[in-house]
């Protein structure tokens, strides 16, 4: 009888000790289930945000990371309240803040020009802004030379060129922009959709293979860099052209390459047609900042 007892009195313990477990199991599945209905993501900070389908992430304001400069972007980034996820995106470029140009008189065989100077802080990029036209003056460059181009503004006959010096007092590096407008048809043409230096479609694979307009800086051809099309580059008017009918689009200041190197003292430009579709140009842009001395 006492044996019957005692193995009563341990099964009775044993049962208990079990249901303990599976209470405090129980317990824990609770809390995680709760936890899992709450979350927005899964815990971890990332670059992207991962919205739960049970709950929406409680953003916060976006804070700047890194500041934009003048060229590059910067960066702003906002973080999740409840899960301390957060996300990022980049802040456009500021742009030069150019102050006012100066001019500079052209030396010995060397072109005229104006200067400025960038004003943000931080930034001591210059621009210097030669006319084609004076250039082409200075180079002879007859009207039989020219296709047909608003006052101002030249465009070379395919297979032309000519060449220019401009004098610097600093070196440096940056890129090469044409202020320029393009002549557009009213017959069907589809130019809108080709880049203004290849004459090719816009986004191919070799549409700067063959560039139509090529400019030596130095006896080094620049690297043409912009895929983009007319109809990106310069302000379009209706759907198919940068302005209406047979004219020319609005001015703009377009990106032709990045890999320009000004050296101090004379620098050789020189400016070549290759073939057709090209802009007319009236001034280039030497944007570019000074070598560290």
């Amino acid at each position: 009888m006492k044996k019957l007892l005692k193995k009563g009195i341990r099964n009775e313990l044993s049962l208990q000790k079990c249901f303990m477990k599976k209470t405090k199991l129980l317990a824990v599945a609770v809390a995680l289930l709760a936890l899992g209905m709450t979350a927005c993501g899964d815990g971890n900070s990332s670059s992207s945000s991962k919205k739960s389908s049970k709950h929406s992430h409680d953003w916060g304001q976006w804070s700047e990371v890194s500041p934009a400069t003048c060229d590059g972007a910067g960066q702003e980034k906002r973080t999740c309240a409840t899960c301390n996820e957060f996300e990022t995106r980049p802040t456009d470029p500021l742009g030069h803040q150019w102050g006012t140009a100066q001019d500079v008189a052209g030396g010995e065989g060397t072109m005229a020009y104006k200067k400025s100077s960038c004003g943000r802080t931080g930034c001591n990029a210059i621009k210097y802004e030669v006319s084609l036209q004076a250039a082409a003056t200075a180079a002879s460059v007859s009207s039989e030379r020219l296709s047909s181009a608003p006052t101002g503004f030249i465009k070379l006959k395919a297979a032309d060129s000519f060449e220019f010096s401009f004098n610097s007092d600093v070196a440096g590096s940056g890129k090469l922009y044409l202020r320029a407008i393009m002549d557009n048809w009213s017959d069907n043409n589809s130019n809108y959709n080709r880049t203004l230096f290849s004459g090719k479609d816009g986004g191919t694979s070799d549409d700067k293979s063959v560039p139509n307009l090529k400019i030596s800086v130095n006896n080094t051809a620049l690297t043409v860099t912009n895929r983009q099309t007319m109809q990106q580059m310069l302000p379009a008017v209706d759907a198919d052209h940068p302005a209406a009918g047979d004219n020319w689009s609005a001015v703009g200041e377009i990106l032709y390459g990045d890999d320009l190197a000004v050296t101090a003292g004379p620098n050789l430009i020189k400016y070549e047609r290759v073939d057709s579709f090209n802009p007319a140009v009236s001034d280039l842009l030497f944007v570019f900042t000074p070598a560290q001395a």
